[in-house]
């Protein structure tokens, strides 16, 4: 017989299923060598699909990598955020302002261990397990419910469990501030200082752009996309706008007093629109606030929405008006057409 461990090339963050490489060795070579002969092929394999082969417990012990595919808990909290010293890089800002394409780069570049989801997402702290998934740490829903703010955000911060992710020493996740509480912001903004996490702040100023891609995002649970897309017209409902823009206007508040609380050295203020016309110059801007050494890669990702407002909402006639009323025709004339 034949053992088998089947294990990923070094994939795309946000890419699960890739085609798997395999190491095997024969019982007769097992029987012969002890399990010490196993050590150098699967110590160090993190498994996304199919989990992590556990080999700390003993040699002469192997846990089945799919007893609970993932790695458990660490026995305690760190002290240190990260733990070895390294840099904590959190992303903070409002939906549909251009976080999923910086996390992206983030995610895929060499130096940094960056998660996709937004783990604070969704009611009881839910989309958490997401993100510790992603770090290849398996955590019940107890110790989560049960964890303070500060005790979450320091096993957030960590590198990420996986083998390919190996050489990055910065390390993060992003967060829109209504996913937090009152009191949660203000644990998060005193753990931010105390433990030197450094935060990204992307500010988008096309209002319309930002509430028109949020009615889309509701609408179509689409949040990105890879490819070019045929842009479909929709009908948005005439009382989303005056919505939107009061509910930015609140959140916009919560933000502007969470920043004041953060020491001026461990926050950057990035404009979503510099990003977009100003692309290198503001990711080197990222890049060395962030201590990386090399530049960012490329994304998949395209833009949506491009274009003029009036050639993607069906009901332009009934919103026009509205959104003037709302947002300012000034505003409405240039953010229509723009980023």
């Amino acid at each position: 017989g034949t053992l088998t461990v089947y294990h990923h090339p070094k994939p795309k963050a946000h890419h699960s299923l890739r085609p798997c490489a395999a190491s095997s060795l024969s019982l007769s070579e097992i029987m012969m060598n002890g399990p010490a002969r196993l050590l150098p092929l699967i110590a160090t394999l993190s498994i996304p699909a199919l989990g992590r082969v556990d080999v700390s417990q003993s040699e002469n012990t192997l846990q089945s990598p799919m007893e609970g595919f993932l790695t458990e808990i660490p026995a305690s909290i760190p002290q240190k955020v990260p733990a070895d010293g390294n840099t904590a890089l959190v992303i903070l800002s409002n939906p549909r302002s251009g976080t999923s394409w910086i996390v992206d780069l983030l995610a895929n570049h060499e130096e940094s261990s960056f998660v996709y989801p937004e783990c604070f997402r969704g009611e009881n702290r839910s989309m958490i397990h997401e993100c510790f998934d992603e770090m290849n740490l398996k955590i019940s829903k107890e110790t989560i419910y049960g964890a303070s703010t500060e005790e979450l955000l320091t096993l957030l911060l960590q590198k990420r469990n996986v083998w390919w992710k190996a050489d990055s020493h910065v390390y993060g996740f992003k967060f829109m501030i209504d996913q937090l509480d009152e009191v949660e912001r203000e644990d998060a903004s005193k753990f931010f200082n105390e433990h030197g996490v450094k935060l990204l702040n992307i500010v988008r100023e096309n209002e319309l752009k930002r509430c028109f891609s949020v009615y889309v995002l509701k609408q179509t649970g689409q949040a990105h996309v890879e490819h070019d897309v045929e842009s479909k017209k929709v009908t948005v409902k005439p009382d989303f706008w005056g919505v939107c823009h009061d509910y930015t206007k609140r959140i916009n508040q919560w933000q502007q007093s969470f920043l004041a609380n953060i020491k001026p050295s461990q926050k950057l203020v990035v404009h979503y629109e510099d990003m977009v016309a100003n692309t290198k110059d503001t990711f080197a801007a990222i890049q060395n606030f962030a201590g990386m050494k090399t530049e960012f890669g490329t994304s998949d990702m395209k833009k949506m929405h491009v274009g003029d407002l009036a050639d993607q909402i069906e009901n332009w006639d009934e919103t026009l008006p509205i959104i003037e009323q709302v947002f300012g025709k000034k505003n409405v004339a240039k953010w229509r057409v723009a980023l």
